[in-house]
């Protein structure tokens, strides 16, 4: 789809974390409220690095995303002094023993999964059968539910995930939960609500409603030292003033880097608990 739009210039607003979409040459036609794999790998190395942790292993999946989430890790890593050694894996296999007796070789002190629910569901069998101890961590697409009653909660007891969150408590937050009639709204919902919002503030600021005029502006009403404002309704006051104005949104502060990726992200640390994944903190 982002092809066409660019071709077309058409705005995309994303809730996606692909990094070949901003890597793709779009001409600023792609904004994204989803942390991109690369975030997600940081925060996973970053878990690792307040553990102290001298020797990480990173076990990704034969996938687009893997390289970027690799090299997030081992640059985050490298800068705090950890060792970082990862392995490719085939997600084809109906067993990952070669891969965890690889890892079982390196001694880590932290384990960190890049795969999804498929083959999480295997890899965690094989690391319990061969009795790895160090603390695991997975992407929250990785680390879930299906994951739980795949493997079996005594095999995945105490595992971690990061979980990407939206701005839990502020008032563009309490407005989702007002529009959405439930006190716990998604972090995908949030990222909606702001797309709208985003969508609206640009047109105003630019006095135009095109994708061209959209994402020349976007980052005039999401970023900077202007006013913040967390709706369009008190944003467009302040636009017709003239001030400038800084966009926070449900899902957290709307900033973005030139490819069109957030800046920061919100992540909330989960571990699984007799069979359930709770909220909890380092």
């Amino acid at each position: 789809m982002l092809p066409i739009c660019w071709q077309n210039k058409v705005i995309m607003f994303g809730i996606t974390s692909a990094d070949s979409l901003s890597a793709m040459p779009h001409q600023g036609y792609f904004i994204r409220t989803h942390p991109d794999t690369g975030m997600q790998g940081r925060k996973l190395a970053e878990f690792a690095i307040k553990r102290k942790a001298k020797q990480v292993y990173v076990l990704a999946p034969q996938q687009p995303y893997a390289e970027p989430f690799i090299r997030a890790v081992e640059a985050a890593c490298t800068a705090a002094g950890t060792k970082a050694t990862s392995v490719i894996y085939d997600i084809r296999k109906t067993s990952f023993r070669t891969e965890v007796d690889q890892l079982l070789k390196a001694q880590p002190d932290v384990v960190l999964l890049g795969g999804l629910a498929p083959d999480n569901i295997i890899m965690t069998r094989d690391l319990y059968r061969a009795g790895v101890k160090a603390p695991i961590i997975g992407l929250a697409t990785g680390v879930n539910q299906a994951v739980i009653d795949g493997a079996g909660k005594q095999v995945v007891e105490g595992l971690y995930t990061q979980v990407p969150v939206p701005a839990l408590g502020s008032p563009g937050y309490k407005r989702v939960q007002e529009i959405a009639g439930t006190d716990q709204p998604d972090t995908y919902a949030c990222q909606a609500f702001d797309h709208i919002n985003l969508f609206i503030l640009s047109v105003a600021r630019a006095k135009a409603a095109t994708g061209t005029a959209i994402k020349d502006t976007i980052r005039s009403v999401s970023s900077g030292s202007g006013e913040v404002v967390t709706d369009a309704l008190a944003g467009l006051a302040i636009l017709r003033e003239g001030r400038p104005i800084n966009y926070d949104g449900a899902s957290g502060p709307c900033s973005f880097e030139p490819n069109g990726s957030l800046s920061d992200c919100e992540f909330q640390l989960q571990q699984i608990r007799d069979g359930k994944l709770v909220n909890v903190t380092l």
